[in-house]
């Protein structure tokens, strides 16, 4: 994983500040990526694909219909749930996020 961000909303801030720590964590060569993802309004939004076109990211969303496409994606979000949410007690989101940073290195 490159980038992630917790909040408890879905909104576009939520995927646009996980691109962010992607891309300034890792300083792609402008023109270098394809960002994949299914095709949540959060992904398809003007302001998230505006910071892909400033980035000069290629643009690629699953087929309607077909999960099969984001399965390694899927696959990593349900080890994570099994494994650390499921298994943990939070009682603020900062302190899942916190657990996250420290305990887990998510990187």
């Amino acid at each position: 994983m490159v980038g992630w961000a917790l909040e408890d909303h879905l909104r576009a801030t939520l995927a646009i500040a996980a691109l962010d720590m992607a891309l300034n964590d890792r300083c792609p060569p402008a023109g270098s990526l394809i960002h994949h993802s299914d095709r949540g309004v959060q992904y398809a939004c003007t302001d998230y694909v505006s910071r892909l076109d400033d980035h000069r990211i290629q643009i690629s969303m699953r087929a309607t219909g077909n999960p099969y496409h984001n399965a390694k994606a899927e696959s990593f979000m349900k080890t994570l749930k099994h494994e650390e949410i499921d298994a943990s007690s939070y009682a603020t989101i900062e302190q899942a996020r916190a657990d996250m940073i420290v305990s887990h290195r998510v990187v």
